[in-house]
């Protein structure tokens, strides 16, 4: 009685789900989450930020979140992405690439030193 046990489990290991076995969960991952700090101090940079990821005719805003800019989910792309603090000059980081790995989209993790403006010098 055991080995027919064992041949009838078999397949439930083998095959699992349709996740490839790796317990996916149910949710869309975001492709790009950037954290922002002031490049003297160190500190990290809040408020009115803002933040854009475009790729070709695709654009998404980015949403602050957890002291982050997060967004463009469940997206793979080539990204162009950018950062404004009235306080600040834009940050741009061009050519980010976002691929897809086995439970949607690779988040790329950025860090945007924020240089202040020279107006606020």
């Amino acid at each position: 009685m055991r080995p027919v046990l064992f041949l009838l489990f078999v397949p439930f290991v083998l095959f699992g789900c349709d996740t490839g076995g790796y317990g996916c969960p149910d949710v869309q991952k975001l492709a790009v989450s950037v954290s922002v700090f002031d490049s003297q101090s160190g500190d990290p940079v809040t408020g009115a930020l803002k933040g854009v990821a475009t790729d070709g005719e695709y654009r998404d805003s980015l949403l602050q979140s957890n002291g982050q800019l997060k967004g463009a989910y469940g997206r793979t792309g080539t990204y162009d992405v950018l950062v404004q603090h009235p306080d600040y000059n834009t940050w741009i980081r061009k050519g980010v690439t976002v691929s897809s790995g086995r439970c949607g989209v690779e988040t790329q993790s950025l860090e945007a030193d924020l240089q202040k403006s020279k107006d606020d010098t």
